[in-house]
C-alpha cells in the first residue's frame, strides 16, 4: 500500500462503498493487506467468475473477518488493486523523467513506452481485468490523479527538449499510447510487435522533430 501513498488524496473522492476501511499501520497488518490484495489479483487473473471475498480470504490464508477489517466488499478490493496499479505506473514514469537530460527525446519516449509495456505485460490478464474494472467502478478520481501525474512527467521531458505546447503534446501522446497499448494487449500481440507498433505510431516524437510534434 505504500506505493499508493501519493494517490491517497484521490481516495477521498471515492464512494464509501469502495473505499478501504483503514490503512494498515503495523508491518504485520501491511503484510496481511498485501496477502489479501495478491490473492485478489490471482483470482482476477485465473478465475474472475469465482471472485468473492470468501475466495480471496481462503487463498490469502486469512479469516473473512480480517479481510473485512480493511475491505468492505469485493469492489473495494478491486479499487485498491487499481490504486496500486496506477501508483506503480506513475512511479515508473517519474523515474524516467527524473533526469530529462540523461537521454535524447527519442530515448526518453522509448523508455516511457517500455515502462508502459512492462506494466501492461507483467501480468496481462490482471491488467485487462483492472482496465475493465476502471470502466465499471467509480474510480475516476484515482485514475485521473495518476493520468495527470504521468502527463506532468511527460510534459517536463518534452519541455526540456524544446517541444512547443509541451503539456498539450504530452496529453495527446499519453492518450494515444495508452489506447494503443490496451488495444494491442487485448489482441494478444507479442511484446516486440507491440513495442514496434507503438513507436511507429509516434514518429514525430521519436525522431525528436519538435516542430512536427508540436503541430
Amino acid at each position: 500500500m505504500a506505493a499508493a501513498a501519493d494517490l491517497l488524496a484521490a481516495d477521498a473522492d471515492l464512494p464509501a462503498a469502495i473505499k478501504s476501511r483503514k490503512s494498515p499501520q503495523q508491518l504485520r497488518a501491511q503484510g496481511l493487506v498485501e496477502a489479501i490484495l495478491e490473492a485478489a489479483a490471482r483470482i482476477l487473473e485465473t478465475d474472475p467468475a469465482g471472485f468473492t471475498t470468501n475466495h480471496v480470504a481462503v487463498l490469502a490464508g486469512v479469516s473473512i473477518g480480517s479481510l473485512y477489517q480493511y475491505f468492505p466488499n469485493k469492489d473495494a478490493l478491486v479499487a485498491a488493486l487499481i490504486t496500486r496499479s496506477q501508483a506503480e505506473i506513475v512511479a515508473a514514469a517519474r523515474a524516467v523523467a527524473a533526469d530529462p537530460g540523461a537521454a535524447s527525446l527519442a530515448g526518453s519516449i522509448t523508455a516511457l513506452i517500455e515502462a508502459g509495456l512492462d506494466h501492461q505485460l507483467a501480468r496481462p490478464q490482471l491488467a485487462v481485468a483492472l482496465d475493465n474494472a476502471e470502466r465499471a467502478l467509480p474510480v475516476g478520481a484515482v485514475v485521473e490523479s495518476a493520468r495527470a501525474a504521468i502527463a506532468a512527467a511527460l510534459a517536463g521531458l518534452l519541455r526540456h527538449h524544446g517541444i512547443a505546447d509541451a503539456q498539450g503534446c504530452a496529453e495527446d501522446l499519453l492518450v494515444s499510447a495508452r489506447a494503443l497499448i490496451d488495444q494491442l494487449a487485448e489482441q494478444g500481440i507479442s511484446r516486440d510487435d507491440m513495442r514496434t507498433r507503438v513507436r511507429r505510431a509516434m514518429p514525430a516524437y521519436l525522431t525528436g522533430d519538435g516542430a512536427s510534434a508540436a503541430r
